[in-house]
C-alpha cells in the first residue's frame, strides 16, 4: 500500500490524461489502487513500478470509456476508435457540441493538414488499406507511417478541440 501511495501522484496523471470525463479521474485512481492492493502480493515488485501503475490505470480508464461510448451514436464510436478526437468532445457535461460542429471541425483540421498527412490519413481511414500497401504505395517504412499516423490523430484531436472551444464554426 505504502508503495502505491508513494506513487499516488504518478497514478493521478496517468488517469488525468486517460480519463473520458474529468468527474471519474478520482475514481480511476481509486480502481487502480483496488486493483493494486488485490495483486500486488501475486507481482515480484523489485523494479520500477511505474510502468505497471501506467499500465493499469490507462486499463482501468479503457474500461470508462467503453462504458460511456455504448451510450454514444455509432458515429462518436467510430471516431473514438480512430483516435480522432478527445474526452471533451465525446463526453461534455452539457450538451452544446452537436455531432455537426464537430464534423465542420474534423474538416477544418483536416484541410489544414500538409498534403502528404491528408494523404495517409485517407489511406488509413477512408479506403481501409493496410500499413503494408500504404508503404507500398508511399515509400516509406511501415513503422515510420504508424508513428505519424498516431501523432496525426494527436494532432487532428487537439485542432478539433480547439476549433469547437473557440466556437467558431467552418463548413
Amino acid at each position: 500500500m505504502s508503495l502505491f501511495l508513494a506513487h499516488y501522484h504518478y497514478v493521478e496523471a496517468v488517469a488525468f490524461n486517460a480519463a473520458p470525463l474529468a468527474s471519474v479521474q478520482h475514481d480511476i485512481v481509486n480502481d487502480a489502487f483496488v486493483v493494486f492492493v488485490e495483486k500486488a502480493t501475486t507481482w515480484e515488485i523489485n523494479e520500477d513500478i511505474k510502468p505497471l501503475l501506467r499500465q493499469i490505470t490507462q486499463n482501468i480508464a479503457k474500461r470508462y470509456w467503453e462504458d460511456h461510448l455504448r451510450n454514444q451514436p455509432e458515429k462518436i464510436q467510430q471516431l473514438y476508435h480512430y483516435g480522432l478526437g478527445s474526452p471533451d468532445l465525446f463526453f461534455k457535461e452539457e450538451e452544446e457540441s452537436t455531432f455537426s460542429e464537430y464534423l465542420s471541425a474534423l474538416r477544418f483540421c483536416m484541410d489544414k493538414l500538409p498534403a502528404l498527412s491528408r494523404e495517409l490519413v485517407e489511406f488509413f481511414y477512408v479506403q481501409g488499406l493496410a500499413f503494408t500497401e500504404i508503404a507500398s504505395r508511399t515509400g516509406r517504412k511501415v513503422k515510420t507511417l504508424r508513428k505519424a499516423l498516431s501523432r496525426l490523430r494527436r494532432s487532428i484531436g487537439k485542432c478539433i478541440l480547439s476549433v469547437i472551444k473557440t466556437e467558431v464554426h467552418y463548413e
